[in-house]
């Protein structure tokens, strides 16, 4: 599970940098960001600022302590069972790893975003995007693990920097301006609408301190989150800790920077777009030649799924490493045994039901209940063989201690 779940000591640390930054941008800062600087202008930067600064100090601040409980614990593999042990409590452990599980809403949101792409770009119906998406993480995940994960996501966040640093130029031919495009961007977004280029947006996510401040501290509180945090348990030793972060700092930066002036200077160029969310995929396909489009495209997809592959694993660990196997383990056979009593009970009509025309409600009721009475009374007979055979043995020893 160790292996599965977090790969330690098998991935260079800067590339596991460049995979939390990956894992932290997804869809939000490639296109949903960058979208509400095209609605609301430069506040937006507001939330760049807390990306690669705010995170990044809490990163700097969380990730030695918890790494050397992990040490401490002799190597754990997720955020669930360093709380248990930290704690010494498996129901706290079980707790966490059940509410990791309400990350499948977050995953459907990488999916909205990744099918958005297909759609609007390669023309690739929604459905068949969302398939395509889902299908590529789930088959590199369960073929390699965190190994396979971070390795990908890692090369990846090296694209998307790449990616970001393209858009960014493009500001030199879209907006002109010379060594002053900064003041052209903000000269066109003023004549636009004066409230793009304030400091706070009226009637926008940051319209006031309050707003900004709170935001910040969500951005704090980010690297928390498990699938993040997961990334400190793959380093192997604390000297690894270092060029981890410097990793993650500066890839962090100039994906979460560079890409919103995109979307900036997508509302000088399309000022009228039905939708926010397609300000940087029209910006793109309208400024760079088709090769170089399709470079960056690839690079907000793989955004996307560097988030999403880091979200299956994390649940999947938690559900194999957290909860089954501490549910599981102290009854492992009779729980096989239930299971059993379950399947049996509904195997009969649903196969028939299928092969048969001829079967009936009433047949498929009996079925139900005698095969389920019979597994049952068998599970029964076994449990209570097992109860007595280990009662046996504990008189026979307090005999022989006596």
């Amino acid at each position: 599970m160790a292996g599965f779940a977090t790969a330690r000591g098998k991935v260079s640390p800067v590339l596991v940098g460049a995979s939390f930054a990956t894992t932290y941008s997804s869809a939000n800062l490639f296109i949903g960001v960058p979208g509400l600087a095209y609605e609301f202008g430069t506040s937006v930067l507001w939330y760049t600022l807390g990306c690669f600064g705010v995170s990044w100090i809490g990163l700097l601040l969380f990730a030695k302590t918890f790494w050397r409980y992990n040490k401490k614990f002799g190597g754990v593999s997720t955020l669930p069972e360093w709380l248990g042990r930290r704690y010494n409590s498996k129901a706290l452990q079980v707790i966490v790893a059940v509410l990791i599980l309400f990350n499948v809403y977050y995953i459907v949101g990488q999916n909205v975003g990744l099918a958005t792409i297909f759609e609007s770009v390669l023309n690739i119906p929604y459905y068949w995007g969302i398939i395509i998406g889902v299908g590529i993480t789930i088959l590199y995940i369960g073929l390699g693990g965190a190994y396979a994960q971070m390795i990908t996501d890692g090369f990846q966040g090296i694209l998307m920097a790449i990616t970001s640093i393209l858009v960014f130029v493009s500001l030199f031919w879209t907006i002109g301006g010379g060594w002053n495009v900064f003041g052209e961007l903000t000269n066109k977004l003023g004549a636009i609408d004066p409230n793009l280029t304030g400091y706070l947006s009226v009637g926008g996510p940051y319209d006031s301190i309050l707003a900004v401040m709170a935001v910040q501290f969500l951005l704090f509180s980010f690297v928390l989150m498990p699938h993040l945090l997961n990334k400190v348990l793959s380093l192997e030793s604390e000297e690894q800790l270092a060029p981890f972060t410097l990793s993650a700092g500066i890839v962090l930066f100039f994906i979460s920077t560079l890409m919103v002036l995109g979307g900036l200077a997508a509302r000088v160029i399309f000022p009228s777009l039905s939708s926010s969310d397609a300000a940087i995929p029209a910006y793109v396909i309208e400024s760079f030649p088709p090769i170089l489009a399709a470079i960056i495209i690839i690079g907000i997809i793989t955004a996307i799924l560097s988030s999403t592959d880091s979200l299956y694993l994390g649940i999947t660990s938690s559900i194999g490493n957290d909860f089954y196997k501490i549910v599981r383990s102290p009854y492992r056979w009779e729980l096989n045994l239930v299971c059993a009593a379950i399947i049996s009970g509904i195997l009969a009509p649903v196969t028939l039901g299928y092969f048969w025309k001829k079967a009936n409600g009433a047949g498929a009721i009996a079925a139900v209940i005698t095969v389920s009475a019979f597994v049952v009374m068998i599970v029964t007979c076994l449990l209570t063989q097992d109860a007595t055979t280990s009662h046996q043995e504990s008189i026979t020893i307090s005999k022989k201690s006596s």
